[in-house]
């Protein structure tokens, strides 16, 4: 008797993808085109099918036709089922938003499978298999330095000045205070090795006008001039406010490229109660811009505008964090390389507050607590709710309300908390004692009931409740 061979039976998935336009101009659409086959020679019609195309900065999404969903947030495409021989597809359509130049990859897979494949695991990452598909397109046209967003503030603004302010040359941790805001602290960090040279200022992190991005003035700026060991490092310059401002914009100098030197990369966060803020990055002619990146790929010299890069936040912002290092167009170990990160215009913290008051039945002299009515004996629930939905911490909040004289204060029914339904810390009517701070304090006074707190940050909520009977 000869060797049984037994092939287990399948479904041959593979996944190919194609793009409408391979040098399409900023702001124009463009579309991807994902399929699914299952081979004709398969055994089983494949069910359960899933592809994850998370969309690349640079492509801004608009709709998606054809075969299952796809939803935007994940980037999940829910095929469904692929009969034997046939093929499923779907179109992402979406418009470009990249300055010229700007390569954008988008990459996809084949995530889940009902029935086992003979040539490809589904989700495993490896991009040799014929379950994971890519492709890429360069935005095209002639490249020209953008115009950066105009910085709106409320309350006017406060120019953080270098030329106003000392670094120790070489020291990487230093706190500023500002008018308006309090003490601004800056850190800088990096496995690199910061280099020492007289021409920008000596041991590196220090201040210089050696790169001064075009100004023609000898404004100081924040330099950072390293060798990095290999393509992966970076430098990190992580800014932390003492409170949020509603928005911020200063110039990164010198994001450029040398060949076979550095291919100079820049990614700028912002974060604002510990979410992520994403900034607008506005390009120089020497680099270009994908979602909150930048990448040199042109050379500039350091009194050159061609380097600048204009970072914006327009929301609130409390942490700002810059990484420098390098793209995967430089060498695998970069030259010395340098940026300047220039003034820093803040705007000025801005506190808004907001008050709502709603009300609820509790029970009624008919029907008791079921279904209760706004009859009179009805015992009604009032909440009070203040919200700071500003930047800035606002102090010394007092609140009042007037009870009209068709309700009658229930004595003891006061309560407080962060929002109606959490609204339980016991405060007592009058407007002494710990329960008057323990945050927020309340006490009536005849018809007035007063409410009070200490300070109310950004995005947080005062709730006072209390109960009166309706005459």
């Amino acid at each position: 008797m000869s060797d049984l061979a037994y092939t287990q039976p399948d479904a041959d998935l593979s996944l190919t993808k194609t793009v409408s336009n391979a040098t399409p101009a900023n702001g124009t659409a463009v579309s991807y085109t994902l399929t699914v086959n299952n081979a004709a020679s398969s055994v089983f019609n494949a069910t359960g099918v899933q592809v994850r195309d998370v969309l690349p900065a640079g492509f801004t999404y608009v709709s998606a036709s054809g075969v299952g969903t796809y939803n935007s947030g994940t980037g999940i495409w829910d095929v469904g089922s692929v009969p034997v021989g046939t093929n499923r597809s779907i179109t992402i359509n979406g418009t470009v938003n990249a300055t010229s130049g700007a390569t954008i990859t988008n990459t996809a897979e084949i995530i889940a499978s009902n029935q086992p494949d003979r040539d490809s695991t589904v989700n495993n990452g490896v991009t040799t298999e014929d379950d994971y598909a890519t492709r890429s397109f360069t935005v095209s046209g002639t490249r020209v330095a953008g115009t950066p967003p105009v910085l709106s503030c409320p309350v006017g603004s406060v120019l953080f000045d270098w030329d106003t302010r000392t670094w120790t040359a070489g020291s990487l941790n230093n706190t500023y205070a500002v008018t308006g805001i309090g003490n601004i602290n800056y850190t800088v960090s990096s496995p690199g090795v910061f280099v020492d040279d007289p021409a920008f200022g000596g041991q590196s992190p220090s201040l210089s006008n050696a790169n001064n991005g075009g100004t023609g003035t000898t404004d100081v700026a924040l330099h950072q001039y390293l060798d990095f060991a290999d393509q992966s490092q970076t430098a990190t310059t992580v800014i932390t406010l003492p409170t949020a401002v509603p928005g911020a914009q200063f110039t990164v100098y010198d994001i450029d490229f040398a060949n076979n030197d550095f291919a100079d990369k820049l990614t700028v966060t912002g974060s604002f109660n510990g979410a992520t803020v994403i900034p607008t990055l506005t390009n120089g002619v020497a680099n270009y811009v994908v979602g909150n990146t930048a990448i040199g790929d042109a050379g500039s010299g350091g009194t050159s505008a061609d380097g600048n890069v204009v970072v914006t936040f327009s929301s609130p912002v409390d942490t700002i964090t810059i990484v420098y290092g390098n793209h995967t167009t430089a060498p695998a170990v970069p030259d010395g390389q340098a940026i300047a990160i220039a003034d820093i215009r803040y705007c000025n913290p801005q506190a808004t507050l907001s008050v709502t008051k709603v009300s609820s039945i509790l029970s009624d002299p008919v029907n008791a607590t079921t279904n209760p009515k706004p009859i009179p004996g009805a015992l009604v629930r009032y909440c009070i709710l203040v919200n700071n939905p500003g930047s800035a911490t606002a102090t010394s909040i007092v609140a009042t309300d007037n009870i009209p004289a068709d309700l009658t204060f229930v004595p003891g029914s006061i309560r407080s908390g962060t929002s109606c339904g959490t609204a339980t810390t016991v405060e007592d009517d009058n407007n002494t004692g710990a329960d008057e701070s323990d945050p927020y304090g309340a006490a009536i006074a005849g018809s007035t009931l007063t409410m009070t707190a200490g300070s109310l940050g950004p995005t947080a909520n005062m709730a006072i409740t209390f109960q009166a009977t309706l005459n």
